[in-house]
């Protein structure tokens, strides 16, 4: 097992627990860096340190980068809630990743930096077979992919004056157990009703297991670039829309259920007026948007030929491991 001493920013989030957990599992030596008052609890795993601390002081990052070989940048705020930021907090996803690259310039070590971004730093797809690769300029389709690039844009500008390891990796849509992005899908197998989405054109979509994404990442401990940077796109190969995956979700379900369609516009607007009625909605109305418009289809030939990383987990067998099949 490597001896290499590991920092994890955003341990609390969903792939940042599962990856806590999962390098946990692996032997490491784990440390994760959290805010005071928030839910990160990880009883059932050994290895870890926690400390507790404003990802966004730079003090705090540079006492946490004390013997860290590397760190892990899995902190940020995704699309719901930016949508709803304050100015403040629309910025945080470019503030910390700056602080945590001065942090890591300024500690006169050797400290890699992996960092989970998005493959919405890039326009989607006009068709399927227009695949996404690393090489393109950016083009940001929303408020976070536009964080997430500007984010970017800090660490490759570090990495390059001060020759930091940086390796980014930009992720489609993440299944995994604890998904709140996806949660509301999964809550539908209650229903009697399952809806199926009607639009001019649903588009499909790339898509990564979680369990996958974490095993990738743990490869790039030890693993060398041969480059002070790289840029990869990590993606299963199979494409997806958000009614395949309703279907699947539905396969599993006890109940007997009755099929509606319903025009994807139509119940963004329901979803949208429950909102301002101050009734929770079933699904957020910017998650039903964004899912029935997702067509990023990711070209991951890179992962798969320079490094011989590939994700296995197909979309049967990643919704069997959420509903604990």
């Amino acid at each position: 097992m490597s001896s290499k001493k590991i920092l994890i920013l955003g341990a609390n989030g969903f792939v940042g627990t599962h990856l806590t957990n999962y390098l946990s599992k692996q032997g490491y030596d784990v440390t994760v860096l959290v805010r005071r008052q928030s839910n990160f609890s990880m009883k059932s795993c050994k290895n870890i340190r926690i400390l507790y601390g404003d990802l966004l002081k730079e003090n705090v990052l540079r006492k946490a980068l004390q013997d860290i070989d590397v760190v892990y940048d899995l902190a940020g705020i995704g699309l719901n809630r930016i949508k709803r930021a304050n100015a403040k907090d629309v910025s945080f996803n470019q503030d910390s990743a700056l602080c945590l690259a001065k942090a890591v310039a300024e500690s006169g070590r050797t400290i890699k930096m992996i960092y989970l971004s998005t493959i919405k730093v890039n326009r989607p797809a006009e068709k399927a077979s227009d695949m996404i690769h690393e090489g393109l300029s950016y083009a940001n389709w929303d408020k976070y992919g536009w964080s997430k690039a500007q984010a970017e844009k800090i660490l490759i500008r570090y990495a390059e004056k001060y020759r930091i390891r940086t390796v980014i990796l930009r992720a489609p849509l993440i299944l995994g157990e604890n998904d709140k992005n996806c949660q509301a899908l999964f809550n539908m197998r209650k229903w009697p009703v399952k809806l199926k989405l009607t639009a001019k054109k649903i588009p499909f979509a790339s898509f990564v297991d979680v369990n996958d994404l974490c095993r990738i990442m743990e490869h790039f401990i030890e693993m060398d670039t041969d480059k002070c940077i790289d840029i990869l796109n990590v993606a299963h190969k199979e494409t997806i829309n958000i009614n395949l995956l309703i279907d699947e979700i539905f396969r599993r379900s006890p109940k007997k259920y009755v099929t509606i369609r319903i025009h994807s516009g139509l119940l963004y607007c329901v979803m949208r007026v429950l909102e301002l009625l101050h009734i929770k909605p079933l699904i957020e109305p910017e998650r039903v948007k964004d899912l029935s418009e997702y067509r990023w289809v990711c070209d991951t030939s890179k992962l798969n030929n320079k490094y011989h990383l590939v994700c296995n987990t197909d979309l049967k067998e990643s919704i069997n491991r959420i509903v604990g099949e």
